[in-house]
């Protein structure tokens, strides 16, 4: 089923205002109020059949695409553990993270490689896929339909790293930064 093209704007609007506001970002314009604070990011245990891709998400910078599939891998694994724990504010900032944070960094951003090499149309489906995975971490969904949700969306990110790879996209080098006195 294929949804109409503002319907879709509208939820990513909608996805984009509530993760702001879960990150503590301004509750509205000129308002300068923040709603709600960061959330908890300590790892918790894994589930018994959940195995961590990672023990260090953002140890280093990522060196390829498929150093950003991985960390957006470990920030889901970390979504799925505060699920299974019941704890739905740190389970949605961890997709927050993997989206923001991860996906579509500045520095790295996979979602911009894969829009201008692969097409808009598959990322509005990755995006669609965070977007769920987000509003069931939300809800308190059971950790089985969470973790179906978050392998879901990190082998689709798997899938876009290796298709920029495979085109030979170039992945952006950190430039060092250097201050200059005046």
């Amino acid at each position: 089923m294929s949804r109409r093209p503002c319907a879709r704007a509208a939820g990513l609007l909608a996805f984009a205002a509530a993760a702001s506001v879960a990150v503590g970002c301004p509750a509205g314009p000129g308002t300068g109020a923040t709603s709600g604070t960061p959330a908890s990011t300590a790892a918790a245990s894994a589930p018994d059949r959940t195995t961590p891709r990672t023990d260090a998400i953002d140890a280093a910078a990522p060196a390829s695409w498929d150093d950003v599939a991985e960390q957006v891998a470990a920030h889901l694994d970390r979504a799925v553990r505060h699920a299974v724990l019941g704890e739905p504010d740190a389970a949605v900032a961890a997709v927050d993270d993997a989206y923001y944070g991860t996906y579509e960094a500045v520095a790295h951003n996979l979602e911009v490689a894969v829009r201008q090499n692969v097409g808009v149309r598959r990322v509005g489906f990755v995006e669609d896929l965070f977007a769920q995975l987000r509003e069931a971490a939300s809800r308190e969904t059971p950790p089985d339909v969470v973790r179906t949700l978050a392998d879901r969306v990190a082998a689709a990110v798997a899938e876009d790293a290796r298709s920029v790879a495979a085109l030979d996209v170039a992945f952006p080098e950190m430039e060092e930064t250097t201050v200059h006195p005046n």
